[in-house]
């Protein structure tokens, strides 16, 4: 009995001796990569364009025309946006809501960015000795 009571107390002991445990350490700031923090404002949404009217499927198209953010049947008529980067189609008011809140294609994470107008050809000039 006195051998156990003699190894509770140095383990006592040696608790009380190492003090209480350290503090965790702190969070990492958090880093702002620009990657998603911010959808398309209207003005970029505006920009993005591939928006044409849903026209009616065939009936081996069917499970294909669906709106893949509601699961909806894109029904003729309804107005449909096809990303530029993955040419995805959505209803254009379910994907324009994501893209205020993520500049990305819901499904495959591919850019959505608004298509830039392509320069001329003379606006590039050669380096020298090119």
């Amino acid at each position: 009995m006195l051998g156990v009571l003699g190894v509770w107390l140095c383990y006592l002991f040696q608790a009380v001796a190492r003090g209480p445990p350290p503090a965790p350490p702190p969070e990492p700031p958090e880093t702002d990569d620009g990657d998603d923090k911010n959808g398309l404002s209207e003005a970029e949404l505006r920009q993005l364009g591939g928006v044409v009217q849903a026209e009616a499927a065939d009936e081996e198209d069917e499970e294909e025309a669906l709106c893949p953010i509601c699961l909806d049947a894109m029904e003729p008529g309804r107005a449909v946006r096809v990303l530029p980067g993955c040419n995805r189609a959505f209803h254009k008011d379910c994907v324009d809501r994501w893209l205020a809140i993520s500049p990305r294609c819901p499904v495959c994470n591919v850019w959505a960015t608004p298509q830039l107008p392509l320069a001329s050809p003379t606006a590039f000039k050669a380096a020298p000795g090119c």
